[in-house]
């Protein structure tokens, strides 16, 4: 999918990890005897709880750890058979569950089936010898369904039961289809089971540590089609207006991943070998759009299949998008759904591009559906290994540099939900924390899909390919992956199969990484001594130590450039500081810290402005460059810095080079800066020019900018670039502003770009005629998209207007679930206490859990320390 809490007792927080995890089991009682030794906490005390470093939803008073699940059976397939009420917004039918014991003497089993009713549950004769058809007994109380079997089993036997229900699902199972503000919506229905959703419309053992073959039956209108997990067994025309389709997946998966979608789509089809690929897509999109979308995927497949060393698993690969997705994708077991927003028109590409979602999705199929994380702690088993996988491909198509920008970009991403004054364009709205990357306890499973367990978790892979070379890494995670296929897995499972294909023992790098949170603060010195011609090189520790972040063991490359050419040793830091020191033959012209950037790291090392143009000009390394970019805009630069940056925005080969470099000038709001922006407006990459645009926006009141984002405004033909024309327009006050931005506003594109930045535009002109603008731009019936951001910039009118206060308070029973989601962001922005009630009970009785959490932070946002 793309967008926990240590255990109570007496073991300090900064020692459970070890204990926890260590993969040498037989460590534990000696760890034990140390925990005497030094132990700290109360057994009351959850060190968490009072954790700085923690804050919601990981110190909620309701977070509570959470262990893998026990098991009494086995479930071995998964059989439904349903009908869907398209008025009720509901399923009927019946889920066939076989299974087995796994101890002798089972006489109940207990299934997931939460909000249904269930109408009877029997017997079924799933091997000779079973009386079918006779009916069993059962309660239902919650999302618990227990049946009395009709004697005690043993291992080695197979029991079927039938389970008669029906549902109404508030989750797992979404309903979409045209109403009076959006007559043309088209109807479809589509599951999203994950994290434990399935259980809302399927009754069945929803929890990821066990896996089933599954079939589904389904009946739809003549006109739709039904998409599901598998191959397709048999399609046919009941001759009543419907079609029932009936799929079967083979291949074992979790229930999470169980799929299914209906609707009218138009099909389109390719290979990748003799694996069929099908792209659903709304009617009317056309070969040529889609294929825009999806038509790397055949050689994604190849590539995965080869790099794995485990060819494509499943019957087929199937990709479909569908209106209101609530993710950018979810990767169902060959079967993978994604939201309409990826498909896109020339206008948008290359700023938008659907290539990281679809090989996200992709290779989950491997990481993540072929083997899945045994309970939701080890989700980065199947997120950070699908961001990195995401970037491997990039660097296969693209180069090094795309490689090493995908990771520079990631680790902001990180950085900013570490701490929100990292980057101004951290996101203000995502909660700010730190956290290990396997941790346990939480309020909700969907808590831990956060940047921790996408873009860290991905860098720590990355750490990991750098510390074992890429054949090693390579080596180690095809043995983890064939050991492993068809199984649950846990992150002692990886680190043991690391052990078994290369003999390094990384116990201590899952320790830091993985069981223990944050990341090295690093500042280095360098000195050169030329009567004995050696560098000298002290690097320090500086991070805060907290009973989370540790100390880090740095395996670590130093690179000097040397009229003899690049010398590079290697060296460890073990402790907070480190004296390093390496014979030259000569004193060397360039010192490089970690060259090839495999470490995620804060890093200070002062070096003289020349040093630093050097490596802006000259660093292989595409982070270093960036580094050195970055060091150069800080405040205080001299001309000679500025000069150095415009050259790099103006010659640098790579777009992501100019793109951020342009970032950094416009951070410095200098002449200087504005004048090597305005020459780079016709930059040949439109994603430098969009960055080129934005930057401009830093300089207010300046009419050289105006005109020339006025100029960008009406003649640019990418809409991404537009839109951060028109954004930028409101946010220096260009004159004549508003009417370009109020124009704007007819003008069509792809996620309603232009809208939403001209919206945004709007609110920065402190123009009274915004506030028509806003409300009328929030009402239903407008584009969804540009809808949603009008919403959310209601609440730039000020805590004073009581009819947005009204609107928003109205908009949390919006049919739409992101006009709600941005009431309440727009609601906790407003920071009026008279909406606490309303937003309590919408946390209290919201399904889904995202929007639950929106609400929480709202609360939080208007009484500090409620959740926040």
């Amino acid at each position: 999918m793309l967008e926990s809490q240590l255990w109570e007792g007496s073991i300090p927080a900064g020692l459970k990890g070890t204990f926890m995890h260590n993969s040498s089991r037989s460590s534990c009682l000696l760890l034990g005897l140390l925990v005497l030794l030094v132990g700290t906490a109360s057994a009351q005390t959850r060190a968490e709880d009072a954790n700085p470093q923690l804050r919601a939803p990981f110190n909620d008073a309701r977070a509570k750890r959470h262990w893998p699940r026990s098991r009494s059976y086995d479930l071995q397939h998964v059989k439904v058979d349903i009908n869907i009420d398209w008025e009720k917004k509901g399923v009927a039918g019946v889920s066939t569950l076989t299974l087995a014991p796994l101890n002798d003497g089972l006489t109940h089993l207990q299934v997931d089936a939460a909000e249904m009713k269930i109408e009877s549950v029997e017997l079924t004769p799933p091997s000779a010898g079973q009386a079918g058809g006779s009916a069993l007994d059962f309660s239902h109380q919650g999302d618990k369904l227990t049946i009395v079997l009709n004697r005690a089993y043993q291992t080695g036997e197979e029991i079927g039961v039938a389970i008669r229900y029906r549902a109404r699902p508030r989750k797992g199972l979404y309903f979409r289809g045209p109403d009076e503000g959006y007559p043309s919506k088209p109807r479809q229905v589509w599951s999203q089971g994950e994290t434990q959703y399935t259980r809302h419309w399927i009754p069945l053992y929803d929890f990821p540590n066990d896996k089933t073959t599954s079939e589904m039956i389904v009946t739809v209108p003549a006109e739709m089609v039904a998409i599901s997990n598998g191959a397709l067994v048999e399609e046919r025309a009941n001759g009543d207006g419907t079609r029932m389709f009936h799929w079967k997946e083979s291949v074992p998966h979790s229930t999470y991943l169980i799929s299914l979608v209906a609707g009218r789509f138009e099909h389109h089809s390719a290979k990748a070998g003799k694996i069929p690929l099908d792209y659903y897509v709304p009617v009317g999109t056309g070969r040529a759009a889609a294929e825009r979308s999806f038509a790397a995927t055949a050689a994604m497949v190849d590539y995965y299949s080869e790099w794995i060393g485990i060819p494509y698993p499943y019957e087929k690969y199937a990709q479909t998008t569908v209106e209101g997705f609530l993710w950018g994708g979810m990767e169902n077991t060959s079967a993978t759904t994604l939201y309409t927003d990826t498909l896109h028109d020339e206008t948008a590409a290359p700023n938008w591009s659907s290539e990281a979602l679809v090989a996200h999705e992709l290779v989950h199929q491997w990481w993540g559906d072929l083997l899945t994380c045994k309970d939701w702690s080890h989700i980065w088993l199947n997120e950070s290994f699908a961001t990195f996988f995401t970037n491997l491909w990039f660097e296969r198509q693209y180069g090094r540099d795309e490689y090493d920008y995908r990771r520079w970009r990631d680790a902001n991403r990180y950085f900013c939900e570490d701490r929100a004054d990292f980057r101004p364009d951290c996101d203000d709205h995502r909660d700010h924390f730190r956290r290990p990357i396997v941790w346990s306890t939480y309020v909700d499973e969907h808590d831990l899909f956060d940047r921790h367990a996408y873009p860290k978790g991905g860098l720590v892979l990355a750490m990991l390919r750098g510390l074992l070379g890429d054949e090693l890494f390579q080596n180690a995670l095809r043995h983890y992956g064939r050991k492993h296929a068809g199984q649950a897995v846990d992150t002692e499972d990886l680190q043991e199969a690391i052990a078994e294909a290369t003999g390094k023992e990384l116990g201590w790098f899952f320790e830091q990484w993985l069981y223990r949170a944050g990341h090295p603060e690093l500042r280095v010195e360098y000195e050169w001594d030329e009567d004995t011609r050696t560098a000298h090189l002290s690097v320090e520790q500086q991070q805060e130590l907290k009973e989370l972040t540790p100390l880090f063991r740095l395996p670590m490359e130093v690179e000097f450039l040397t009229a003899s050419g690049p010398q590079r040793f290697r060296v460890a830091l073990t402790g907070r500081r480190g004296e390093f020191s390496f014979p030259l033959p000569e004193r060397p012209t360039r010192v490089r810290f970690d060259p090839d950037q495999h470490l995620l790291k804060r890093l200070t090392f002062p070096r003289s402005q020349p040093e630093m143009i050097d490596l802006l000009r000259n660093d292989p390394n595409l982070q270093g460059r960036l580094w050195a970019a970055e060091q150069l805009a800080a405040p205080g630069r001299n001309p000679a810095a500025l000069e150095a940056l415009r050259e790099a925005l103006l010659e640098d080969p790579f777009y992501g080079m100019r793109a951020e470099v342009a970032y950094y000038l416009g951070q410095t709001r200098s002449p200087a800066a504005r004048n090597a922006l305005l020459e780079a407006v016709d930059d040949p990459d439109p994603r430098v020019r969009e960055k080129v645009m934005k930057a401009l926006g830093e300089f207010r009141g300046d009419d050289k900018a105006a005109s020339a984002l006025q100029q960008v405004a009406a003649g640019e033909e990418k809409s991404y670039v537009v839109a951060e024309a028109l954004g930028s327009l409101g946010k220096i006050r260009a004159e004549g502003a508003f009417e370009t931005l109020r124009a704007s506003l007819e003008r069509d594109s792809h996620r309603e770009i232009i809208r939403r930045k001209a919206l945004s535009g709007l609110t920065k002109l402190d123009d009274p005629r915004t506030r028509t603008q806003l409300l009328e731009w929030s009402q239903y019936g407008k584009p969804p998209r540009a809808r949603e951001a009008a919403i959310k910039l209601l609440a730039t009118l000020g805590p004073n207007d009581e009819e947005v206060f009204q609107r928003l308070l109205a908009l949390l029973n919006d049919p739409y679930i992101w006009a709600r989601r941005a009431a309440l962001r727009a609601l906790g922005d407003l920071g009026d206490a008279r909406a606490l009630p309303q937003l309590r009970a919408y946390a209290a009785n919201e399904p889904e859990r995202r929007l639950q959490r929106e609400a929480e932070r709202a609360v939080g946002r208007i009484q500090p320390g409620t959740r926040d």
